[in-house]
């Protein structure tokens, strides 16, 4: 039998090459594929320090029961520009919203001795939904905007206080926007827990 025609690649050589073949044919078909979307990139809303506290006296007890955000409240950054709601696909937030305020309430609430944390059962309780916690756009006007109601009940579990409060913080948007946000949104946070905390200081504290 003759040997086969110079040209003709034998067993032994396409066996040699078959690897180089196969990288090549996975290399183009990598370059094919989409490119995969970046990752989020993940912020902070800041909790200032509580009030200093107090030269002491007659305290009274609470229990921080429930903190229940609204649908659109997760870890996205939420928006809203009229009657619609969104959210940037490029940042979320490193904590739930309704985290990050159940941590802002314990600094304001107990930090300076005119309320104390229970969790007895025949404490006080404070119940609290959260609202809005987002970008509020209005024209060429951004704000941070909270919200939230607040039900107090006593130790008959009868509702002695219902307050519904909110704050309002423009802020810039030049340079990273989402950083600005939520530095106005922990100012905007730390007033109306500020604001709760006070009021059920006055009808359960001294």
């Amino acid at each position: 039998m003759s040997p086969p025609p110079a040209d003709l690649p034998t067993a032994a050589g396409f066996a040699r090459r078959l690897p180089l073949l196969l990288a090549t044919v996975l290399a183009a078909g990598c370059s094919l594929l989409p490119e995969p979307e970046p990752a989020p990139r993940v912020y902070s809303v800041p909790v200032g320090a509580g009030p200093a506290r107090g030269a002491g006296g007659d305290v009274g007890r609470l229990r921080v029961r429930t903190i229940t955000p609204a649908a659109h409240l997760d870890e996205s950054i939420a928006w809203r520009s009229g009657l619609e709601v969104g959210s940037r696909t490029d940042a979320r937030w490193s904590e739930r919203p309704d985290v990050v305020v159940r941590q802002a309430l314990l600094v304001q609430l107990f930090s300076d001795g005119r309320l104390v944390r229970s969790e007895a059962l025949d404490a006080p309780l404070l119940d609290v939904d959260l609202l809005a916690f987002e970008e509020r756009l209005d024209g060429d006007a951004h704000e941070a905007y909270v919200a939230l109601q607040a039900h107090v009940l006593d130790e008959s579990r009868r509702e002695v206080l219902s307050l519904a409060l909110e704050a309002r913080r423009p802020f810039a948007t030049d340079g990273d926007r989402n950083e600005t946000l939520a530095s106005a949104l922990g100012a905007g946070l730390d007033e109306v827990c500020a604001r709760l905390a006070g009021e059920i200081a006055a009808a359960f504290g001294r």
